[in-house]
């Protein structure tokens, strides 16, 4: 695997863990980024990469930085 590919799965990891520590669900996600349930999927999967605008709603919508969503800065979650 690539590096990129690593970063891209970080990412959906990352996303996940976000939707689950928030209560929210793909659907929810995928409706406040304005993309289908499918597209989020497999970008939390890894298929697809989430785009900028993907990064800056989903930081906004989870009050954490994209440096976070991204992988450059640790996850911190709060149960």
């Amino acid at each position: 695997m690539k590096q990129s590919d690593s970063s891209i799965v970080k990412s959906g990891r990352r996303v996940a863990t976000l939707l689950a520590s928030n209560g929210m669900s793909q659907a929810e996600l995928a409706q406040s980024l304005g993309q289908s349930n499918a597209s989020i999927s497999r970008k939390i999967s890894g298929e697809l990469k989430f785009s900028s605008t993907d990064y800056l709603t989903m930081a906004d919508l989870f009050h954490v930085s994209v440096d976070v969503l991204m992988g450059r800065q640790p996850l911190e979650v709060v149960s």
